[in-house]
């Protein structure tokens, strides 16, 4: 199965079909997790190809795939997954609204310790500023790494403050705040 996956989306020419191969061994087998992963590998691959209609196609699997009543990271990681069909063939509007319910769930649990929320933060900043509200992605940065300086503790923390201030200076360049963006550089 693996080999399969790795091979419909690594070894070239592409052959997207091997996913299917590796779906129907999966099946066979009845093992449920591998043919999540299938599915996921798949969402993935046509995401990478800019064939956002076969990925949505697949993600749809992938959802129907896992029960409803199973709330947690399997379910975010699909709903984070349609997100970015939607941010990547630019329907931000549809992004916006899924970012933001992934995001409404970390702060009723109060869950900042996790890399998900600050993506999703991330995430909203970045849409704000493709659509030239550099005001807005500013605020999404801000309080995305305010919240990380005070509230993630894991291994990834260093690299998730590092890329938020990277992003939080850009965002300063394009509102011309130069000294502000050269703090967050240095």
């Amino acid at each position: 199965i693996y080999s399969l996956e790795f091979r419909a989306s690594h070894k070239k020419p592409y052959n997207p079909m091997l996913f299917n191969k590796a779906y129907q061994l999966a099946k066979k087998y009845n093992r449920i997790d591998d043919i999540n992963d299938v599915e996921h590998n798949r969402v993935l691959f046509f995401m990478s190809q800019h064939q956002y209609d076969s990925a949505m196609i697949y993600i749809l699997r992938y959802q129907d795939n896992v029960p409803k009543e199973e709330q947690g990271e399997g379910n975010r990681e699909i709903n984070n997954l349609l997100g970015d069909i939607y941010y990547n063939a630019g329907i931000y509007n549809k992004a916006t609204d899924v970012y933001s319910e992934l995001l409404e769930q970390y702060e009723k649990e109060d869950n900042w310790n996790y890399f998900r929320p600050y993506v999703m933060m991330n995430n909203l900043g970045q849409i704000s500023l493709l659509l030239n509200n550099t005001r807005e992605a500013k605020a999404w940065f801000t309080r995305s790494l305010k919240l990380a300086e005070e509230r993630l503790t894991t291994n990834y923390r260093h690299n998730t403050i590092g890329y938020i201030k990277i992003r939080l200076a850009e965002t300063d360049l394009k509102l011309g705040d130069l000294d502000a963006a050269e703090q967050l550089l240095n």
